[in-house]
């Protein structure tokens, strides 16, 4: 199982359109995948399920669970100020260790706008 993670929260991003992408692509190729979208995540995700409440958050358990199901990631994620979403290294943190996503292949996808039309630039890298 291949899991594509839309690595943002914000409502209707560009990675979730760019996570839709790849799942068709996969579609096409018989391959079974997931889209987890970070957009899911509960808002107090952060003071209700990580470190010593690990495991005690229904909704935040459901997405750790599609990653865990995972045999290969692909992460799609946005560049916001020379940098990744803070969000995504937060979920990160909250898998479990060890265990979690750890010694998963995994394949990033960067994108940036550029210019002043907004166009978007992809930067990919190869499933290890």
């Amino acid at each position: 199982m291949i899991t594509i993670i839309a690595g943002t929260n914000r409502p209707n991003s560009r990675a979730l359109r760019l996570a839709q992408y790849y799942a068709n692509l996969l579609a096409e190729l018989g391959e079974p995948h997931q889209i987890l979208d970070l957009a899911e995540l509960p808002l107090d995700f952060t003071t209700t399920a990580l470190y010593h409440n690990t495991g005690r958050h229904d909704e935040f358990n459901r997405l750790v669970s599609l990653a865990e199901q995972a045999d290969k990631l692909v992460f799609i994620v946005p560049e916001y100020n020379c940098s990744f979403p803070g969000v995504l290294k937060a979920f990160i943190d909250g898998l479990p260790y060890p265990g979690g996503i750890r010694g998963k292949k995994a394949a990033l996808v960067a994108y940036r706008r550029v210019g002043k039309e907004g166009s978007c630039r992809l930067t990919t890298s190869r499933m290890c």
